[in-house]
């Protein structure tokens, strides 16, 4: 088996390698149900999907391994059915402990609701890291007062819930299909955004390519910015590998914030040294002193902050600025959630592919009986896998659907007055661009772009500690953030003593 790593700075156009990996399979005669690609996210398994589709004149079908490692794992496993919103009620309930299982951060640091929450993060990154419970314990920060009896006794509980009830979680997933030990009917296997795989992926990965001829590990390490959810770049770093590749040429970020982006990224202690150039305009960084300092032109936009509490500031100056954005961390951000559901329906009745989650999202504003099927919505949310690519003539046919004309039409739910808010807004940009504006947490914005991007110094109590303790976590972060510029870069004096420190 050859292993070959590729290293891909911000902008270097890793993916577009790694399809054209897969042309030459092709080419050299290997058959598309042959070659596994997956990635880290689902975005970026749909984007491959896609972009090979329209590259290689192909149906969805032909790339049954085109997945994120979650999905390959619950298509080779029992595919049983997947702990839902009311099997966490149940368990909070028979446990006397609040459990919302928001246990993702787009902070990138571990937050906890409710001590539920705090107990299911520390056991789920035992799993995921590989670690045993005391271990992650005694690693994390005290957010809350549990002790290690209280951790087992849910645990336990937890555990017997899901055997009663034969159901799994997403963990199981993968520890499942590394205990089976079944590797992927696949000659080729192609694994992107490597940076941000956790232990217990690596050992499904691992599981996925031992029968495969080559391994593709795309990734950049200093991109990992996932490491409060499991992820490290060791395994990158240290991996054996017959063949290391650097993409050396970003088609993104222009020399002034490939200068200071540069900068702030040496400050990592542990590191593969690459160089890469940027591309050739000059581009900007600006410093300003608040966000009201801005002049709003035409072009795309990123509103950054470390954490997601100071969002507020960026949403109260777009609000006082007449100013459409999406914010894809509120979810009172009605108007950009509905951009985004009449853009899946404009693909849907004009023939195109969804996944399922986005088909489950339309449903929920269909709300006449002239529009879906009784009982169609419960009939989609038990039998569509999320990640699953629909078309409309298939929801017609198995789950209900009865309306294929305009949006409109199909979402009478609206007021009169989103309605013309929403019209204006195609008028304008056309929903598959509205809107112009993002307001994000850096990691939420990380695998984006934006031609500018502001970004807050500023950090929470909890963060500003953990970068006193770990720097090269935040360097990491703030490197991030700067490189999503496709041309200028305005950073926002602190406000505050507890801030990154760019110089």
């Amino acid at each position: 088996m050859k292993t070959n790593r590729i290293y891909g700075p911000p902008g270097t156009g890793k993916t577009t390698y790694l399809l054209n990996v897969v042309e030459e399979l092709l080419a050299r005669g290997a058959t598309p149900e042959r070659i596994g690609y997956t990635t880290f996210t689902k975005a970026g398994a749909l984007e491959a999907l896609d972009r090979a589709c329209v590259k290689f004149a192909k149906a969805p079908e032909s790339f049954p391994f085109f997945k994120t490692v979650h999905a390959l794992c619950y298509k080779a496993g029992t595919q049983r059915k997947v702990l839902g919103y009311d099997d966490y009620k149940k368990i909070s309930e028979n446990l006397g402990m609040p459990i919302t299982y928001a246990s993702n951060s787009q902070d990138g640091i571990v937050s906890a609701t409710y001590r539920g929450d705090y107990i299911m993060q520390i056991y789920q990154l035992s799993r995921v890291k590989m670690q045993d419970v005391t271990t992650v314990f005694n690693s994390m920060p005290a957010f809350m007062d549990v002790s290690l009896p209280e951790i087992a006794n849910f645990i336990e509980h937890y555990e017997e819930y899901k055997r009663f009830h034969k159901k799994q979680d997403f963990t199981d997933m993968l520890s499942d299909f590394v205990l089976n030990n079944r590797p992927l009917d696949v000659d080729y296997l192609i694994i992107d955004e490597a940076q941000d795989i956790k232990p217990l992926e690596w050992a499904a990965l691992d599981v996925m390519g031992a029968n495969a001829a080559e391994i593709w590990l795309g990734g950049d390490d200093d991109q990992c910015i996932h490491s409060w959810a499991g992820s490290s770049v060791d395994e990158l770093l240290e991996r054996r590998v017959d063949d290391d590749i650097v993409l050396t040429k970003s088609y993104r970020v222009p020399q002034a914030v490939h200068a200071l982006a540069n900068e702030t990224i040496k400050k990592v202690s542990v590191r593969a040294d690459k160089e890469y150039r940027p591309k050739d305009a000059e581009g900007s960084v600006q410093w300003i002193d608040d966000v009201y300092d801005l002049n709003i032109g035409d072009g795309s936009w990123f509103f950054l902050a470390r954490n997601k509490t100071f969002l507020q500031q960026y949403e109260q100056f777009c609000n006082n600025s007449s100013l459409l954005y999406n914010n894809p961390t509120s979810r009172s951000n009605k108007m950009a959630d509905m951009c985004k559901v009449i853009c899946n329906w404009e693909t849907l009745i004009s023939g195109g592919l969804i996944f399922g989650s986005e088909a489950k999202r339309i449903y929920k504003h269909l709300k006449n009986r002239e529009r879906v099927d009784h009982g169609a919505k419960k009939l989609i949310d038990s039998f569509l896998d999320d990640e699953e690519l629909i078309d409309i003539q298939r929801l017609k046919n198995e789950f209900g659907l009865l309306w294929s004309q305009s949006w409109e039409t199909a979402f009478i739910n609206l007021s009169l007055e989103e309605k013309e808010r929403l019209e204006a807004i195609e008028a304008k940009y056309g929903f598959d661009k509205a809107p112009d504006i993002t307001i994000n947490t850096i990691h939420g914005s990380k695998g984006k772009e934006a031609e500018n991007v502001v970004l807050m110094l500023d950090m929470t109590r909890k963060t500003f500690q953990a970068y006193q303790e770990q720097p090269d976590n935040e360097h990491r972060v703030f490197y991030v953030g700067m490189t999503r510029a496709i041309e200028n870069l305005y950073i926002i004096h602190p406000s505050t003593n507890m801030s990154y420190a760019v110089y």
